[in-house]
């Protein structure tokens, strides 16, 4: 599907959590990411809180606003942003709970967190709905499945644990991709799901610049109640979720303030896209906010607001309002 049509394909729905459809509006939004036409609506359920888009991009559209440049073509390898001490405690906890238990990592791009599992001695295998990057994870040696969960079709029982790592707030059904996970987990299996943190001191500092909105490919925005209650939605007992300190803060500290920087550039311009010459349309306009600027002045630039314009919000972490959040339930 071409992106014209695709926005014309936009669907308005009801909360994915409570099923009612009274909502408030928060914001109007654009993609600063890759620059896809449109504007999307966020909105807050009134019943419980769930905030999300509507209307939004449907199953049959979304792939549009996924381009090429959105998956990284190192295979095996972790973002910077996967490894921070959420993620950590995610893979150590696993690793010391479930020695030699088999484990499945949904959405998993090109395979980076089912590598990082098999180094550390640990059966896993991953599941991906995008063509590319599951097609590069398998040259790469790596045992991955393309399509959604649901379409893999696995036997019921199949794993001791299921991590989704900044996947879920992508999905157009949560709770249903949070039921089929329990479907495959073994009795007494455990299911890991990281999300960005809508309620995270940064998110309500930055609005509508903050980087993990990323507007229109994440559909949901949960906070530690919100997360609790899919994860009860769909089943699973002993339900914990919280917001973990993680490395990545600076650094989704700094792309916020460059979706600013390119929103007010964007805004002088009458919110138009920069010819972009073979380039993704925001390292295009990126060179036009740098444009007067040395490459050293502009490491410098990013340097100073990862550590240093972030250090008075780092306490963030300290007060359980960090950027990230971690929920696990039992089957």
């Amino acid at each position: 599907m071409n992106m014209e049509a695709a926005a014309s394909a936009l669907e308005s729905v009801g909360c994915a959590l409570c099923g009612d459809s009274e909502t408030d509006a928060l914001a109007k939004i654009r993609d600063l990411k890759f620059f896809t036409p449109g504007e999307f609506c966020l909105v807050r359920c009134r019943r419980c809180r769930l905030i999300y888009l509507n209307p939004r991009p449907s199953p049959a559209g979304i792939a549009a606003y996924y381009p090429k440049e959105y998956w990284s073509e190192s295979v095996g390898e972790l973002p910077d942003v996967y490894l921070d001490r959420a993620t950590r405690h995610m893979v150590n906890a696993i690793c010391r709970r479930y020695p030699g238990g088999r484990v499945l990592d949904v959405g998993c791009g090109t395979g980076g967190l089912v590598a990082y599992f098999c180094d550390r001695g640990v059966d896993a295998m991953g599941v991906e709905p995008m063509a590319r990057p599951a097609q590069l994870a398998r040259e790469a040696g790596l045992n991955v499945v393309t399509g959604y969960l649901a379409e893999a079709a696995f036997p019921d029982d199949s794993f001791d644990v299921i991590t989704l790592v900044d996947v879920l707030e992508h999905t157009h059904d949560p709770v249903a991709v949070l039921a089929e996970a329990r479907r495959v987990l073994k009795p007494g299996g455990m299911l890991m799901a990281k999300v960005p943190n809508i309620s995270s001191l940064q998110a309500r500092l930055m609005g509508p610049w903050w980087f993990a909105l990323d507007v229109p490919r994440h559909l949901y925005h949960f906070s530690p109640a919100t997360l609790r209650s899919a994860l009860s939605r769909a089943g699973f007992r002993s339900v914990f979720a919280r917001a973990l300190p993680g490395v990545s803060g600076g650094l989704i500290f700094e792309l916020s303030t460059l979706y600013w920087l390119r929103g007010l550039l964007l805004a002088r311009r009458g919110i138009t896209v920069p010819p972009v010459d073979e380039r993704p349309a925001s390292e295009s306009l990126d060179g036009q906010v740098y444009a007067s600027v040395p490459r050293a002045g502009k490491r410098a630039f990013r340097w100073c607001l990862r550590h240093l314009a972030y250090a008075p919000l780092s306490i963030e972490n300290a007060i359980g309002r960090s950027v990230a959040i971690v929920g696990t339930g039992m089957k």
